[in-house]
């Protein structure tokens, strides 16, 4: 259900379900191309210290005093929006051995959190240079090097292309103070509470009350949810680049074109696993156990979006006989050419994991999300039943609609 406190919007669901509740806040953001990095550094340091605990040691031992109550963050991006949120899940206090409000002390912390960030030059230094160190680093790492520029060629003019393609100089450009600044600024954005556990309304609503946050500006624009596929002409593009590496990395792109908030959607991420997913799957039966011509083979759907790429890594001289497999499996699900009890296999093993996801508290937190950023919101059964329906003749309908746009191969010695 839903709750209105203080103007704050809460999700809330109480539940026996669990001995833990989980709480946080989701504070929904238009993407900053000039602050990527402020945000990057900004969310790996403000659950480190805060103005009342300004060592880390001091906070770790805060969590053991209190059964390792926490505050985490993370950052995750939607569309042209990017997601900064800070989450607790902890022991419900009906099952410690002691009186302890952990439920107040939750709520204490957040606010501490959100409302006090304290870092230190050393800090911000420290982290800057991690970066900067992993930038340096990156063509040393050939699988993490191989898939960005996949995505800078496949993703071009999008925001997830823009995200990835960071430099030296951008990470130089922050600062203690825009640090600071971000921190004041995130807090203004529209946010949506949410909490789930056994407990009561009035003790949510006293947690609520707590927080010491200022008024959020709903006036703010945010962009798209769902970021499509960038229009292009209708040719692939084939990239090709020499390693030192002795595994050649290849990145095969597809868009399709599919509303994100049809039925089809689901067809094509069980599609993927059909073509890519698993032992079973047309790719590693054909291409790794009957050819043996790649150690790796994987197909994935991308999230909020309507294209899916095929990864493997393989060797030098494997390439032509790879790419021409690949299109193969696909031209032959196009055709109909569908492995039926694989199929079977498949939604049977989705829906044993719906049913095992249903008792995970993330499952709730997931549905927030949905709602929050517009996608429907199904019940057990529903999402259960739309994996049952789906056939060999929807996936056949998704295939012809995928079009290969990029081919990036990463060539080994």
């Amino acid at each position: 259900m839903k709750l209105k406190i203080n103007n704050e919007t809460i999700y809330y669901e109480k539940t026996t379900k669990f001995k833990s509740i989980a709480f946080g806040v989701d504070f929904i953001c238009p993407f900053s191309l000039e602050k990527r990095m402020d945000f990057a550094i900004l969310t790996s340091l403000i659950t480190e210290t805060n103005e009342v605990f300004k060592t880390p040691k001091e906070l770790d031992d805060y969590y053991y005093d209190n059964y390792n109550l926490g505050i985490s963050v993370g950052v995750h991006f939607e569309g042209e929006n990017q997601i900064i949120s800070f989450g607790s899940s902890f022991v419900n206090p009906n099952f410690l051995p002691e009186k302890i409000d952990l439920v107040t002390k939750a709520f204490e912390l957040l606010n501490i959190t959100l409302t006090k960030p304290f870092f230190t030059e050393e800090q911000v230094e420290i982290k800057k240079n991690a970066l900067k160190n992993q930038l340096l680093n990156l063509k040393s790492n050939k699988g993490k090097y191989s898939y960005f520029q996949f995505v800078k060629y496949f993703l071009d003019g999008t925001i997830t292309a823009d995200r990835i393609n960071q430099t030296i100089e951008d990470i130089d450009k922050v600062t203690i103070t825009s640090l600071y600044a971000c921190a004041k600024e995130y807090l203004t954005y529209p946010r949506t509470f949410y909490i789930a556990g056994d407990i009561n309304e009035e003790m949510v609503e006293e947690g609520i009350k707590k927080l010491q946050l200022p008024k959020a500006n709903e006036s703010i624009k945010l962009g798209s949810f769902v970021e499509k596929f960038p229009q292009k002409e209708n040719q692939e593009t084939i990239k090709i680049e020499d390693s030192a590496s002795k595994t050649s990395f290849l990145y095969m792109g597809y868009e399709s074109d599919i509303d994100i908030y049809s039925s089809d959607i689901k067809a094509l991420t069980i599609l993927c696993y059909l073509i890519g997913g698993g032992t079973l799957s047309e790719s590693f039966k054909r291409i790794r156990t009957q050819m043996s011509l790649c150690y790796y083979v994987d197909c994935i759907k991308l999230p909020k979006n309507d294209a899916i790429y095929l990864e493997l890594e393989t060797s030098r001289e494997n390439y032509e006989e790879v790419v021409k497999t690949i299109k193969d499996i696909i031209d032959d699900a196009k055709n109909g050419l569908i492995n039926e009890e694989y199929l079977e296999i498949l939604k049977n093993e989705i829906i044993a994991n719906i049913d095992r996801d249903n008792d995970y508290l993330d499952r709730i937190r997931d549905d927030i999300k949905c709602e929050i950023i517009g996608l429907p919101v199904y019940s057990l059964e529903e999402r259960k039943e739309i994996i049952k329906n789906i056939t060999k003749d929807d996936l056949t309908r998704v295939a012809k609609k995928l079009r290969l746009d990029t081919i990036y191969f990463l060539r080994g010695e």
